[in-house]
């Protein structure tokens, strides 16, 4: 999978808040509410380009790889792990660039705490990290039906996040794909900070 993504650290865009109350009542329409819950995230404070987190509190462990920043966006890849074993290892291992260290594996383990001894293993310093979110998703033309763009297709799944971390608030807005395309550009991105999660755990710890 793929993403599109900006997030806006300060004030949000002028268009903010009208486009997040039409997408409740889309949600509403569909009896469905925005999603409130804590992801955890493994902050890695010289790797911006890299995140990894477990959806809420027994969900999937992923980790997402910065491919591109261009337009105000940032292209990421985002991998699933169901499991951990030396084959899951060897693929996270691929995907952060780095050697699996010898005897770093616990196939019993979960993907997640699999993930903690490698990096720990790997000599990597890592931080846990609760970031709260309230989060809608649904297809692009169901969500934001308002958004003027160009690239962006009207069945991509697409995300509203309200991202609260410490005093700090966060306003972010993604489209996920199932391969990256050429080019996409949205009117009314500017102010973004051109980051992603990662960048904005490092930024804040800061």
């Amino acid at each position: 999978m793929w993403e599109y993504r900006l997030i806006w650290m300060a004030a949000p865009p002028p268009w903010w808040d009208a486009t997040w109350t039409a997408a409740a009542a889309a949600l509403r329409r569909q009896s469905r509410e925005p999603e409130q819950r804590p992801d955890t995230y493994l902050v890695l404070d010289d790797r911006p380009d890299v995140g990894l987190k477990l959806r809420g509190t027994d969900g999937e462990f992923e980790i997402k790889v910065r491919h591109d920043a261009r337009d105000g966006w940032e292209l990421w890849e985002k991998t699933p792990f169901f499991g951990w074993n030396a084959l899951e290892a060897a693929r996270f291992a691929a995907l952060m660039q780095r050697d699996v260290p010898d005897g770093s594996i616990d196939a019993e383990a979960s993907a997640v705490d699999g993930v903690m001894r490698l990096l720990t293993a790997a000599e990597l310093p890592w931080r846990e990290v609760v970031l709260h979110k309230v989060r809608m998703q649904a297809r692009a033309d169901d969500l934001v039906p308002g958004l003027s763009a160009n690239g962006i297709d009207p069945a991509w799944l697409a995300e509203l996040v309200e991202i609260a971390h410490g005093s700090r608030t966060a306003r972010s807005i993604c489209f996920e794909t199932m391969a990256p395309e050429a080019r996409i550009t949205l009117e009314g991105a500017a102010g973004a900070s051109n980051m992603g999660y990662p960048a904005f755990l490092i930024d804040a710890n800061g």
